[in-house]
């Protein structure tokens, strides 16, 4: 099994607080979209990793990234330049993973079972308490449907608001999703490169994309600590997972 992984780290807004986009910001003296190179690393060192950035951002990567780990930790990764949403920073991601399967990885072995398919899991750069562990279940469970998705249970009460009116909804029959998302990786990129324009918007994963495609999907069990970091209240309470991880 060959793996890849696609971190997104493409956005270039500061709603997260700061004067430089939350990816980018330090969490224990590491910035965040390290995290999640680590993790994939610890998982599997053979993991290829494509990380996508904006393009503002593309030149000073060294500066902003690399520079503030220690020697030992600048690990090589493969950068590429994001596009205008979510949607074109992952397709570029699988483009680069693709044009990297094709200098390493045999073509006429491609289908020839297990041992030699080809996956790609997608991460956001924003849920940085990625452990190896939730990696490792990712890997295992796309083998079944070709497309694997980490759910949590819902623990708000859920209302369901139709033209300004609500009704409560069973919340036992809802799951939050989260990342990383894995999926052939082939299929994937055939999947993203057919998105028609007039659906787009509503495409907010990899797995609506998948899916709309005709890709299975298997749900598998994620992790509440793998939580967004959205606004500047979640950096505290990230830097405290974090600690309670690596302690």
């Amino acid at each position: 099994m060959k793996k890849f992984a696609v971190i997104v780290a493409g956005g270039s807004g500061l709603r997260a607080g700061g004067d430089m986009p939350k990816q980018f910001q330090k969490l224990l003296g590491i910035p965040m979209l390290w995290w999640s190179v680590r993790a994939f690393r610890a998982e599997d060192p053979a993991t290829n990793i494509v990380v996508v950035v904006h393009r503002d951002y593309l030149h000073s990567f060294d500066e902003l990234v690399l520079s503030a780990l220690p020697d030992d930790e600048r690990l090589l990764v493969n950068l590429v330049e994001g596009g205008a949403d979510r949607l074109a920073s992952v397709s570029a991601g699988l483009r680069e993973c693709l044009r990297l399967c094709e200098m390493d990885c045999e073509p006429d072995r491609v289908d020839r079972g297990e041992e030699f398919a080809i996956y790609v899991a997608v991460h956001d750069a924003a849920r940085p308490m990625l452990t190896p562990d939730l990696i490792r279940r990712g890997w295992e469970a796309v083998r079944e449907t070709g497309g694997a998705v980490p759910v949590v249970p819902v623990v708000d009460s859920l209302r369901e608001v139709v033209d300004a009116k609500s009704r409560s909804v069973d919340r036992a029959r809802f799951r939050a999703v989260q990342t990383p998302q894995v999926f052939d990786l082939r299929q994937l990129y055939s999947a993203y490169s057919d998105i028609p324009d007039s659906v787009r918007p509503g495409l907010t994963d990899d797995a609506s994309v998948a899916e709309m495609a005709g890709i299975g999907i298997t749900l598998f069990p994620g992790c509440q600590a793998n939580m967004k970091v959205t606004g500047p209240q979640d950096f505290a309470l990230a830097e405290t997972l974090l600690k309670c991880q690596n302690s």
